[in-house]
């Protein structure tokens, strides 16, 4: 199926290369320098999330089409079930800490941020409820029919969780500045994607309307 393809391209460019990442590696775990590493601290969290979630529904779908192994389950059913179970987990997962963005940029009263965020909220809150629906189908054939909803749905949430996080590695800021999400414009977004960052550079932290990242630290001398 097509989807497919793109979402494994999705999350292969959702890998971040970012110049912080030796400071994440060497930085106590405090949750003053976790707040400071935001939002690329729960963009890597997001991003493993949303690959145990494809993972999940890959076997999902297997499962309906009769391709899984049954491992230590006594019926298809049961090894369903608890696929299903383990995939409302993880989409609980990612539907907090969505929605733990969402706050901390509300609080600064960052409004595209917010509204981006909002967005990718919703696809989450969507996809969660589509699994729900997987669990209460009556008959293969219904399921079926849910869990290709749900595959769209998580396609959908990936590709706007790329709209946010994607680009980052490529900027290229200078010591003292600030990272920054702004509006990225119609015609550059891509198909199916309401909204998505820019990611540039700032001096003032006080300008950025997007999610404001962390600030580029200078240079041991």
């Amino acid at each position: 199926m097509r989807w497919k393809v793109i979402l494994n391209s999705v999350l292969l460019t959702t890998l971040f290369l970012s110049p912080l990442a030796g400071q994440k590696r060497s930085a106590p775990h405090s949750a003053a320098t976790a707040s400071r590493l935001e939002p690329f601290r729960s963009f890597a969290i997001l991003d493993a999330k949303l690959s145990l979630l494809t993972s999940q529904q890959a076997s999902l779908e297997a499962s309906l089409n009769g391709r899984a192994p049954e491992s230590g389950a006594s019926t298809p059913a049961q090894s369903r079930a608890k696929l299903l179970n383990s995939m409302r987990v993880t989409s609980a997962e990612i539907r907090r800490f969505t929605a733990h963005l969402q706050s901390r940029y509300a609080r600064q009263h960052r409004a595209f941020g917010v509204k981006i965020l909002k967005l990718l909220r919703a696809r989450a809150n969507a996809v969660h409820r589509d699994i729900y629906v997987v669990q209460r189908a009556h008959t293969e054939s219904s399921a079926r029919v849910a869990d290709e909803r749900l595959g769209k749905g998580i396609v959908a949430l990936v590709l706007q969780f790329q709209a946010v996080s994607g680009g980052y590695a490529t900027t290229q800021c200078a010591a003292q500045e600030w990272t920054c999400c702004e509006p990225k414009r119609t015609k550059d977004l891509m198909p199916g994607v309401q909204a998505a960052c820019r990611w540039t550079c700032l001096p003032n932290s006080n300008k950025c309307t997007g999610l404001l990242g962390p600030r580029i630290p200078r240079s041991p001398r």
